[in-house]
């Protein structure tokens, strides 16, 4: 893919595949390229304000940013097949480990709602909720519906096909009900137990949950052919002044933003959950 210079002042799509645009990687542009004339326009405005949490060395020519981007591919590959192994093997402890990365991951990035989620968890699963309900959220993550070892599916994703098969019974009904469709609908949105009876076997699910049963996880044959495929043009060695021609300042940090107030934020976030929890004792 190769992107517009105008970056975020693109007034088109910022990111284009080069076959939709009729190019080749042999006939990328040295330099800038702008999609439109009004992004070259647009680029020439007010610049944008830097971040004060940004190093001068980061943006060095000196440096290598397609060993930053290389580090930062390996690392999100990496997580992602340690998250896969701990819900296959429905391993609530690394899964609530994981977790404590995306906390510092929120805040860094500054999403609230997420960083407030997954404060809640940390705490509900550390002394805020009585002992059974922090093992139902430690040890009742995952959904074994194929049978046998390292083949758990998140609740989530389970909930999700349930939800989906619903609506479509109701989209079928097209407000024809009949007691049988009233029961059936029931039964869905009812206890889980009652719903895992009657529709899990069904072929609907079946078709969902077919190559997530089918295919085998082989963590160290992953991570092999992903060194195989990035070693071949030295992207793991750090060669100064080399970057990627769609964009180049790409910087690799996995540091948390700004330190210092993480403590004062979790303390405010704690604060509040101890009020609300006042409040439901009172109540």
């Amino acid at each position: 893919m190769i992107g517009c210079s105008a970056g975020s002042r693109c007034t088109g799509q910022e990111w284009y595949h080069l076959k939709c645009i009729t190019m080749t990687a042999d006939s990328l542009p040295e330099g800038d390229w702008f999609c439109k004339a009004a992004c070259k326009k647009a680029k020439k405005g007010k610049p944008k304000r830097k971040s004060k949490s940004a190093s001068k060395t980061d943006h060095s020519p000196n440096s290598d940013f397609k060993c930053n981007y290389s580090r930062a591919i390996a690392w999100v590959g990496l997580n992602l097949l340690c998250r896969r192994d701990a819900v296959r093997e429905a391993d609530g402890e690394a899964m609530l480990t994981h977790w404590k990365f995306d906390l510092i991951h929120f805040f860094s990035t500054k999403h609230p709602k997420y960083l407030i989620l997954a404060h809640r968890l940390l705490i509900s699963v550390n002394g805020w909720l009585p002992e059974k309900l922090k093992n139902d959220l430690i040890y009742n993550r995952t959904v074994n519906y194929g049978g046998g070892m390292g083949r758990n599916l998140p609740q989530d994703f389970m909930n999700e096909i349930l939800n989906r098969l619903f609506k479509d019974i109701l989209d079928a009904a097209k407000g024809r009900y009949t007691k049988t469709t009233i029961q059936r609908c029931g039964q869905i949105v009812g206890p889980l137990g009652e719903a895992l009876d009657s529709v899990l076997d069904s072929q609907i699910i079946e078709k969902e949950l077919y190559r997530h049963r089918r295919r085998e996880s082989n963590r160290d044959k992953n991570v092999e052919r992903m060194i195989t495929f990035l070693q071949g043009d030295d992207l793991f060695s750090t060669i100064n002044g080399r970057h990627h021609r769609a964009f180049d300042p790409f910087v690799h940090n996995e540091n948390p933003k700004f330190p210092g107030k993480f403590q004062p934020k979790m303390k405010q976030l704690s604060k509040r959950l101890d009020k609300r929890r006042r409040v439901i004792v009172d109540a």
